[in-house]
């Protein structure tokens, strides 16, 4: 039997690649040296619902641990991006944070030059085969999560 790579390993491969990629990318389009691709996607993150995000939803949604999200936080708080949600002044705990009118603005300037990263990723590439990509890359990553919770079910 010949031993070789598999679609999987050339699959893990190239997300591994592409994610190296997209974090170089996009910390040349950050127009602060004291934040990280990661300040943005928490920041972007936090913009994309009106009500805000809590720590919580952040991790879930960016797939960061909380040591991370707590960390961003607090350096988002401290150049006065994001701030909590005056609806949730009196939970400790699960409260949400919005971002200020200077966090809105550095967000804004941000989306044209992650529209131009974008640009390049998908050039060559036609809108219908855009969307089928984006749609198999949900499930796989959908079946992926499945299979850590399988894992971990089976552990215990």
């Amino acid at each position: 039997m010949e031993i070789g790579m598999s679609n999987f390993d050339h699959f893990a491969m190239s997300i591994a690649k592409n994610q190296k990629n997209i974090q170089r990318l996009v910390k040349s389009v950050i127009m602060d040296e004291d934040l990280s691709p990661a300040h943005l996607f928490v920041l972007r993150s936090i913009c994309s619902n009106d009500e805000g995000a809590s720590a919580n939803q952040i991790c879930k949604l960016l797939c960061y641990d909380k040591a991370l999200v707590s960390r961003v936080i607090a350096a988002l708080e401290q150049k006065n991006f994001v701030m909590r949600n005056p609806k949730d002044l009196g939970l400790k705990r699960g409260f949400r944070l919005i971002a200020t009118d200077l966090g809105n603005e550095y967000v804004e300037k941000s989306y044209k030059a992650v529209e131009r990263i974008e640009q390049y990723a998908v050039s060559g590439i036609g809108k219908e085969e855009q969307e089928i990509f984006f749609r198999v890359s949900m499930v796989i990553g959908d079946n992926l999560e499945e299979a850590v919770r399988h894992l971990k079910e089976t552990e215990d």
